[in-house]
């Protein structure tokens, strides 16, 4: 009998010895609390859930297997004073996603957890009362914070958000939504190596934007993305940009409509669809005009003979130009190419009238059009301008 009993402590021992090994390894395995303060506070959730459920483990050992790990306990005080430091300034918190969650803490709002975010329509996101929706008003919310787990940020996320300065993307975000991140004192913007997709009117007006780098994995730029932002003044377009707002086979534009900064268009010479020549974004052929920059330098631009299509807005709101020459081989001129304020006083054109001239071409322009005597169509087309 005593040997049996010895043998059943010893085998207890043993059970405890690596019952405490084992929590004791998960301790060891915790990241400094340094390291977690030196973190983004959208991914510092992550740290706290994990030290929550090693603290559960620890709790759940014996107070035989407890007294294995003499400090232990103690390990766990500094991390919890400093998470409930945090928690304490929490003003407001919820759901954002399935297994997506928000709080905000002073200024920041944080987005923490993992997969997609819910979409909203129009004013309708949960913290919607803390950002501030006119300039008149003051802004909450100065800073926004998205953990690295999120994979997309929902339409109309932060819609109209006037007064927040920083927006930080976590590195998994795939996909940035509709009318999602619309910022008029934003002006940088670091986009993830892993976005593909980013949605109409995703960035528009966001007037204070002066720098933007587009990730290579970039896939698809929808209408309106980057409109109106008026600070910008230079755009590289990446190898993996296949979709350009690209409908019923035509390849559109609009993108960076009302872009009145912009001095220049460049792009990677991978990709499969665009092109950019002096400065000009075009078609990979060069047969359609996308759009010229309107702050570019020069004050005469003679189109490629390449061209045939004029796109929509491609010469909006231009600033220095003063004289734009259209070769014959141009048949067809989207709605509304030379709208706006401009500097633009002479367009010659070199061949028959265009499709699509006189309707909304010259519109808020004060333009003198110049074409050949014998042209065909012109007397038609310049009596529908």
């Amino acid at each position: 009998a005593a040997e049996a009993a010895e043998k059943a402590a010893a085998e207890q021992a043993a059970a405890d010895q690596t019952a405490a090994d084992a929590v004791a390894a998960q301790i060891a395995a915790l990241p400094a609390l340094e390291v977690i303060q030196a973190k983004l506070l959208a991914n510092q959730m992550d740290d706290y859930d994990r030290v929550q459920a090693v603290y559960s483990a620890y709790e759940q050992l014996t107070e035989d297997q407890k007294a294995l790990l003499p400090s232990a306990g103690e390990v766990f005080k500094p991390y919890f004073d400093y998470f409930n430091s945090q928690i304490s300034t929490v003003a407001s918190s919820g759901t954002c996603g399935d297994n997506a969650k928000w709080y905000i803490s002073g200024k920041t709002l944080v987005i923490y957890g993992s997969g997609d975010m819910y979409d909203y329509e129009a004013d309708t996101a949960p913290w919607g009362s803390y950002i501030s929706s006119g300039t008149s008003a003051g802004p909450n919310i100065t800073a926004i914070q998205i953990g690295d787990q999120i994979t997309s940020i929902g339409n109309y996320a932060f819609y109209n958000n006037y007064g927040t300065t920083s927006l930080k993307i976590g590195s998994g975000v795939q996909r940035i939504g509709n009318s999602s991140c619309q910022f008029d004192q934003i002006k940088t913007l670091e986009l993830p190596d892993s976005l593909t997709v980013i949605e109409n009117y995703a960035f528009a007006w966001c007037t204070s934007l002066q720098e933007l780098t587009l990730p290579d994995a970039l896939q698809y730029l929808g209408t309106y993305s980057f409109g109106g932002c008026t600070s910008l003044t230079s755009v590289h377009i990446p190898a993996g940009v296949t979709d350009f707002v690209i409908e019923s086979g035509v390849l559109k534009s609009g993108v960076f409509s009302g872009c009145s900064g912009l001095k220049s268009f460049t792009v990677d010479s991978g990709n499969r669809i665009l092109a950019a020549k002096d400065g000009v974004l075009f078609n990979k052929n060069m047969t359609r005009l996308i759009q010229y920059p309107a702050a570019a330098d020069r004050t005469s631009y003679v189109i490629p003979d390449t061209v045939n299509t004029i796109g929509y807005r491609a010469f909006e709101n231009i600033r220095n130009l003063k004289e734009v020459t259209v070769p014959a081989s141009v048949t067809l001129i989207d709605m509304y190419p030379f709208i706006g304020e401009t500097s633009l006083e002479k367009v010659v054109f070199r061949g028959n009238a265009p499709e699509g001239l006189g309707y909304y071409t010259f519109t808020e322009a004060d333009v003198t059009a110049w074409y050949p005597i014998t042209g065909e169509g012109w007397d038609t087309a310049l009596s529908n301008n």
